[in-house]
């Protein structure tokens, strides 16, 4: 199997920095670093697996993680085992499921049973490339720390005060700017609008239509 030394190495120095540690199931550190750069999660999922991961939200509002690695901790070095990454290169065309799981562990999850040595490898060589990209932009240096606590990763209402005051404020900005643009294009609801559910999401929409024309705002952070 081919370790992953250099991302153990890039988690135990965003530890440090951020002074949290994943030593016990369900610890967690989210980082962000700038506005051009999607979040950044770490997160101990069990005794013996690490999870590093990107968020984004997708076409559906809903929050996921892209790309996302899972490793066994269990040894010396850590062993790049699983991987989900709806958008890349990882995903075969007419699959609906993105996960690709590559090592098997024993019933205890203290060991490794059996393993794919060829995609092990392929997955291993991302890591490293991903890794490099990741220290390159300076996370483990320059990233701030924006845990929030949850045992779902989906995002529901579990922001700190800060967090709750800068999303008025842009949703605000958002209402403001969508009132404008509807009523420049002559949008301003000459029918009520129709709220319905976004499919399996459980994320409101609203279509606004007039004549022919019609917007839909989706997602609750805008509605």
């Amino acid at each position: 199997m081919q370790p992953s030394g250099e991302m153990q190495s890039f988690v135990n120095a965003c530890e440090l920095k951020h002074k949290t540690y994943l030593d016990e199931p369900g610890a967690k550190l989210k980082m962000k670093l700038n506005s051009r750069d999607l979040p950044l999660v770490l997160e101990r999922t069990a005794p013996n697996i690490v999870r590093v991961a990107h968020e984004v939200v997708d076409s559906n509002g809903q929050l996921v993680y892209d790309p996302e690695v899972l490793f066994f901790t269990g040894y010396e070095k850590w062993i790049a085992m699983e991987i989900n990454q709806p958008g890349g290169l990882f995903t075969e065309v007419g699959r609906r499921s993105h996960r690709k799981r590559y090592v098997t562990l024993n019933a205890t999850e203290t060991a490794v049973k059996e393993y794919k040595v060829a995609k092990q490898k392929e997955l291993a060589a991302f890591v490293k490339y991903w890794v490099r990209l990741l220290r390159s932009r300076g996370w483990h240096e320059d990233s701030t720390d924006a845990l929030y606590q949850q045992t779902s990763f989906l995002p529901d209402d579990s922001y700190d005060d800060d967090d709750e005051e800068e999303g008025a404020a842009s949703t605000q900005r958002v209402r403001d700017e969508l009132e404008d643009t509807l009523d420049a294009e002559g949008l301003l609801a000459d029918e009520p609008a129709r709220p319905r559910r976004g499919r399996g999401t459980g994320i409101e929409s609203v279509t606004i239509s007039s004549g022919n024309k019609s917007v839909t705002l989706t997602g609750k952070n805008h509605l």
